[in-house]
């Protein structure tokens, strides 16, 4: 923040209207802020996935919920920020704040859409199909900008209406998830064709295993997953240790057969995503 303060690119900007919010009996984690660029050029910034549970259960009850906690805070707060600011916007934001930010911008009303100048989604996952029947997007779509890395996961996860495009990244698999590894010319990303073949390999994995159960078989192995990670007494992924991995582990071997190899591939794909401590 003080680089970028002392920056002659960013140096002129005001960010302001900060919120952060961890509701676990909702079940919620919502982060935005608002950027002032010029007095009628606003960009409203929304938050991913932070390290808590919480935000990641979140993430999961996607696939069987809609909409959830975060996606109608997204909407409020844009709307807040709409009646409170004048001119153009421009939103956007990375992995859930992405998803967020596509929900806020297409379920708002035409007036404010108008205002909206584009909407930026940084490998964001999609959206359930009933949520998809839903949207409003009309024009909206048409300003909608979808990037994700070569070896997309989260951003291919869920249903999509827009196109994409893909950029190059320094890291392997899900670590391209990390923007830090994405990589710039000047002003502009550097650009690849489309996604890996692993990646399609993988995005067809997972969408066969979401396709595959119906909304009360997701939520019960969301629960089961996230209630065999909080049995351990962690809040966050950084609290999870060698320790907590072993009980889990151990936890792991009692669940019933046809659940445990799912939930034995879900865990081990959420501990390869980085943490705070390793960005």
């Amino acid at each position: 923040m003080k680089k970028a303060a002392a920056s002659k690119r960013f140096g002129n900007l005001i960010l302001s209207n900060y919120v952060d919010t961890v509701d676990e009996t909702l079940e919620k984690q919502f982060g935005a802020f608002h950027i002032r660029i010029s007095p009628k050029h606003t960009y409203v910034v929304f938050r991913g996935t932070d390290d808590t549970l919480v935000g990641w259960k979140e993430d999961f009850n996607m696939s069987f919920k809609a909409p959830v906690p975060s996606q109608l805070q997204a909407l409020d707060y844009l709307e807040m920020i709409a009646k409170k600011k004048r001119g153009k916007f421009r939103i956007g934001g990375h992995s859930k704040g992405g998803n967020i930010a596509v929900y806020a911008a297409a379920f708002t009303g035409s007036e404010i859409q108008k205002r909206i100048m584009q909407v930026h989604n940084f490998d964001g996952p999609g959206f359930t199909k009933d949520i998809i029947d839903q949207m409003s997007q009309g024009e909206i779509s048409e300003r909608i900008r979808t990037i994700v890395p070569q070896s997309s996961v989260i951003g291919m996860l869920l249903e999509h209406e827009e196109s994409y495009e893909v950029v190059a990244s320094t890291q392997l698999g899900i670590f391209q998830h990390d923007m830090f590894s994405w990589q710039l010319q000047r002003n502009a990303f550097v650009k690849v064709d489309d996604i890996s073949a692993s990646a399609y390999k993988v995005d067809h994995t997972l969408r066969e295993f979401i396709l595959s159960m119906n909304a009360e078989e997701k939520e019960e192995f969301v629960e089961s997953f996230f209630c065999v990670l909080t049995e351990t007494g962690a809040k966050t992924l950084s609290d999870l240790n060698l320790k907590e991995i072993l009980a889990i582990m151990k936890r792991l071997n009692k669940e019933e057969k046809e659940n445990k190899k799912i939930l034995t591939q879900a865990f081990r794909m959420l501990l390869k995503i980085p943490t705070k401590k390793q960005l």
